[in-house]
């Protein structure tokens, strides 16, 4: 039986960003190829810089969060 897949959250303190890592085949190398603002998605969005991660088929890598 194949263990779960966990998400990866990596926060640094130094620069007030946390970066959460969506879990996906790791027999694959995938790189992020598109970055998407979360506030260009969502008109009248005011919270933190948020940034999606998406590699060159769409899939979600990983979201980062800015303060």
């Amino acid at each position: 039986m194949e263990s779960p897949k966990r998400c990866k959250l990596t926060i640094i303190t130094s620069g007030d960003a946390a970066y959460l890592q969506i879990p996906f085949d790791s027999s694959v190398e995938r790189k992020v190829a598109k970055n998407v603002m979360l506030r260009d998605l969502l008109s009248g969005y005011l919270g933190p810089e948020i940034v999606l991660d998406f590699d060159n088929e769409g899939r979600l890598l990983g979201i980062e969060i800015l303060r």
